[in-house]
């Protein structure tokens, strides 16, 4: 089955929440997307994950890229057949993505106020993308990409580790920047997911690898929407 498309394609303030540092991430992300692309778009170093992510999907189902950036993973997950739409806020990552993979499908929408319907996806994936996310809206984030999940469909988070939140300056590899970085404990993360109704069904951390990454170490979580409680039932019969 295909992706329902939404409502609409073009960015509309009303379904963007923007605020100062909203605006400056997209604008960091905007100057510095060739430089990201040429580093991280051939970049095969997380792709046991992908596969891990893959594997508990079914076969062609339909999976949200959130936080798409140039669709380096959204063109791992297309190649195994998955039907899967990539959505960023910038313009740039998203016109990099459709040059780079016309047969994916990428969108500028903002993970926060999705324009899709309920139960729409069998997977979504949210890679780095609450690094630049305030603590104070990361659980509704959380909750719109559950809302936008299948029952038993699943979501993998890939976060970085650490205790602070606020303006940092990064190395984008053109030039630094200053960015608004949301770091997380290991216990906060599963204790987050589980808080908006996930069951955490693997979690595992390793070492950063690329220098465009944020320097700590990557959380990575795979949850599982539960099914309704009728959905239980008809399957154990």
């Amino acid at each position: 089955m295909r992706i329902p498309p939404p409502a609409f394609y073009i960015l509309i303030a009303s379904k963007v929440i923007m605020d100062s540092h909203t605006a400056k991430v997209i604008k960091n992300y905007d100057e510095c997307a060739p430089s990201y692309t040429k580093e991280l778009f051939d970049d095969r170093t997380d792709d046991q994950d992908l596969e891990a992510f893959s594997r508990l999907l079914p076969p062609g189902g339909n999976i949200l890229d959130a936080g798409c950036g140039p669709g380096q993973f959204s063109r791992f997950l297309i190649e195994r057949g998955f039907e899967c739409i990539g959505i960023d806020l910038s313009r740039e990552m998203i016109k990099i993505a459709r040059e780079r993979i016309p047969e994916g499908r990428f969108e500028i929408m903002d993970i926060r106020k999705l324009d899709f319907k309920n139960a729409t996806f069998d997977g979504v994936l949210a890679w780095g993308v609450f690094l630049h996310i305030r603590k104070s809206d990361s659980r509704s984030a959380i909750l719109e990409l559950k809302r936008v999940l299948k029952p038993g469909g699943f979501l993998m988070m890939h976060e970085k580790e650490g205790n602070k939140e606020g303006i940092e300056e990064l190395d984008d590899g053109d030039k630094k920047r200053l960015y608004w970085i949301r770091l997380w404990k290991e216990q906060e993360l599963l204790e987050t997911l589980k808080n908006c109704g996930f069951e955490i069904v693997s979690f595992s951390k390793r070492p950063s690898t690329s220098p465009l990454e944020y320097q700590s170490n990557k959380l990575i979580a795979m949850a599982r929407k539960p099914f309704k409680r009728e959905d239980q039932e008809v399957k154990r019969e």
